[in-house]
């Protein structure tokens, strides 16, 4: 699975590389991928944010468990 994240990284950052060389020149286009790329930001965010809560959450509840049966 990991090498399949590498592969499809490298597929982004080659795409935005490709992206920024186009519209380099263009200040229009460089506001309008300015505001997604926060928004993305802040999606990424959201969702580490979601995952480590989970996290927590399972790690609290299996040591009352152990706590509970032991």
């Amino acid at each position: 699975m990991s090498e399949v994240r590498s592969q499809s990284f490298l597929l982004i950052f080659k795409d935005l590389e490709t992206l920024l060389d186009v519209i380099q020149d263009n200040f229009e286009d460089l506001a309008e991928l300015k505001k997604h790329a926060y928004a993305f930001k802040d999606a990424v965010s959201k969702v580490v944010h979601r995952k480590s809560h989970q996290q927590k959450n399972q790690e609290t509840a299996a040591f009352l468990e152990e706590k509970l049966t032991s």
